[in-house]
């Protein structure tokens, strides 16, 4: 059972730490990727939440880590950190309120710390009771992560909203505050165009992708990220997902047009295998001029391991490019947690079920 701490406690979090570059987190040689996700406790007919590690080279699960008994995942992916050239993830759930795979009682929140090698270990489970996460999020290549805690019983901060890392005794410290306006590197009101949020960071082509018109775009931006030089539309589908990304590897962008199936309260909003279905396919541009380089068609799910509606921007790790479909449809029922893995030396798509969600 993971140990419950006083509030007494969290004054060591704020603490001095060391940070080393972030961008290896993700880097050409890597080829691990981290999920949180749920898997059937068969006792008591809850879910336990899992940490796994998945190979990418051999497209399977090498390593399963439980972390705790019920509770909703903040989160779907690990917050990663690298101390001192130690790569660490950082997995939170809650558990005690309204929500998926929680039980009323004593509202807390639970996070684990394990070290990410070739291997996984758990260093630390801790809970935080009478506390709910106001936020929690990573972005690409971010080197800390977007974090805040209040009190349930009068709503009071228990750690403000800000960015946060670890020291090397693996305590959480307080960077800087944030705009939560602002996405890291993005940029606001640009030639119509409300948001625009950068491919990779860095970017070295200038690369943007902004949603206007309930339509995705991409964009190349001069050199001073005040014009944009060239645009295209992403066009939207009927009935399928999109999912895209600049490999830099490759120097291409791919854009991702994906089945799905969608179950839950509500029949009239069911959409089952083979429903208004299309021939999956990924769209490869030219990154500097955004002519369509190639089409290929890519494999689809199966029966019984499918994925939900989502749209947007996928990871890049090492030679590959990645998806996790977590996304919620119904908090009374829990669906397959399905990872599309797509190999941009040989254009090869895997889709490997990794766990609930």
């Amino acid at each position: 059972m993971i140990r419950k701490i006083k509030y007494r406690l969290l004054a060591y979090f704020i603490v001095l730490s060391t940070i080393s570059n972030p961008h290896n987190l993700i880097g050409q040689d890597n080829h691990y990727y981290y999920v949180n996700t749920y898997e059937l406790n068969s006792q008591d007919n809850y879910y336990d939440i899992y940490l796994k590690s998945i190979d990418l080279n051999d497209r399977s699960i090498q390593h399963i880590i439980r972390l705790g008994e019920r509770g909703y995942i903040s989160l779907k992916k690990p917050v990663l950190i690298n101390i001192v050239g130690q790569k660490y993830l950082l997995s939170f759930s809650e558990n005690g309120g309204f929500g998926k795979n929680s039980e009323m009682g004593l509202y807390t929140v639970y996070y684990s710390i394990l070290l990410a090698n070739d291997t996984l270990a758990l260093i630390r489970s801790d809970s935080i009771p009478n506390a709910t996460i106001t936020i929690l999020r990573q972005y690409p290549f971010e080197e800390s992560f977007r974090f805040g805690l209040s009190s349930v019983v009068d709503h009071t901060q228990i750690l403000p909203e800000s960015e946060y890392s670890l020291n090397t005794n693996l305590n959480f410290r307080k960077l800087r505050g944030f705009d939560p306006s602002r996405e890291p590197g993005g940029l606001r009101d640009i030639d119509g165009f409300e948001f625009l949020d950068r491919f990779t960071v860095p970017n070295l082509q200038n690369l943007f992708y902004s949603m206007r018109d309930s339509e995705y775009w991409i964009l190349r931006l001069d050199s001073t990220a005040n014009e944009i030089l060239d645009s295209r539309i992403l066009q939207m589908r009927e009935s399928a997902s999109i999912i895209f990304a600049f490999h830099p590897i490759r120097n291409k962008i791919y854009c991702f047009y994906l089945n799905f199936e969608q179950h839950g309260k509500f029949p009239e909003y069911e959409k089952n295998y083979g429903d208004h279905w299309i021939t999956p396919e990924v769209l490869i541009y030219d990154p500097t001029t955004f002519e369509l380089l190639e089409t290929q068609e890519i494999n689809d799910f199966t029966p019984e391991n499918y994925p939900s509606v989502e749209s947007g921007l996928a990871d890049v790790v090492g030679d590959f490019i990645v998806y996790y479909f977590f996304d919620d449809e119904w908090m009374g029922k829990f669906y397959p947690a399905m990872l599309l893995i797509f190999d941009t030396r040989t254009n090869e798509t895997t889709w490997l079920r990794v766990g609930w969600r």
